[in-house]
């Protein structure tokens, strides 16, 4: 239920950047959107999943300067790679390379130097069931993503959850037979119930509750982690270490997406 490229089957070069897009802002009380960049994606390149994600570099190959942009969604027959980026840190004195990139443009490689896809994506179990989609703050974009991959016969139910404090939350753009709603995690959990497998985004704290109100059950748990992390993207710098039942997995090589019932929260 998680999908790793091998090395071999990466791809790496420049793509041709064809769109700019954003929303927001998605989590209350801050001013934070989503930058979306839209590549056009080589047909001998393999085909990534949502919550994997490509090392990029603005700068061109050989720069020393890259990041990780998550995956959020890929239409197989355009070969259409849609990426994300948070635009927080732009009021910074040094906003971050990846602020910058994905929301001025200017300045940049109009086609930069990408790598991947890497790590583990959402991917829905091998026998159909009933499924959810439970989504928190910036990082719930990755499931709106997996919800426009999915057939019109899959049996889903998708809740967006309001931050604490805000009476409303700012979904995604809707899908036409899965949109996602605004909801109070107590009312999404009670509508979930149904749902065999549960693909959960959002803050840690968002994750450590629901982990937490989900422990009795035995509902199939996939938790995207997010992928914020810095360093190398592959797993050699250890920058990005995450506390599960078996020890330290990395973010990046072993992630961004875990099975929820196993991660620690301290």
């Amino acid at each position: 239920m998680s999908l790793t490229t091998p090395a071999s089957k990466l791809f790496t070069g420049e793509l041709p950047l064809l769109s700019s897009d954003s929303y927001g802002p998605v989590s209350s009380g801050e001013d934070v959107a989503i930058r979306l960049k839209t590549f056009l994606l080589p047909e001998e390149a393999p085909a990534p999943q949502p919550g994997q994600f490509y090392l990029v570099s603005p700068f061109g190959e050989g720069s020393g300067v890259t990041f990780p942009a998550v995956v959020v969604h890929f239409d197989a027959p355009s070969r259409h790679l849609k990426l994300a980026a948070y635009s927080s840190g732009l009021e910074q004195e040094d906003p971050p390379t990846d602020a910058l990139f994905f929301s001025e443009p200017e300045g940049f490689e109009p086609d930069p130097w990408l790598a991947g896809p890497l790590g583990h994506g959402i991917v829905l179990p091998p026998e159909p069931m009933p499924i959810g989609l439970l989504a928190c703050g910036p990082q719930g974009v990755v499931l709106d993503g997996f919800a426009r991959s999915l057939s019109e016969d899959v049996d889903l139910t998708a809740c967006w959850v309001r931050d604490a404090g805000s009476d409303e939350a700012t979904p995604p753009p809707g899908h036409p037979f899965t949109p996602f709603h605004s909801t109070t995690l107590d009312e999404a959990l009670e509508e979930l119930e149904w749902a065999e497998w549960i693909a959960v985004a959002g803050p840690k704290a968002f994750l450590k509750e629901v982990q937490q109100r989900l422990s009795g059950t035995d509902q199939v748990l996939r938790a995207y982690f997010g992928s914020d992390f810095g360093g190398c993207g592959v797993g050699a710098c250890l920058l990005c270490p995450v506390k599960t039942q078996n020890g330290y997995a990395r973010q990046c090589a072993d992630g961004p997406v875990f099975d929820l019932r196993e991660l620690v929260f301290e």
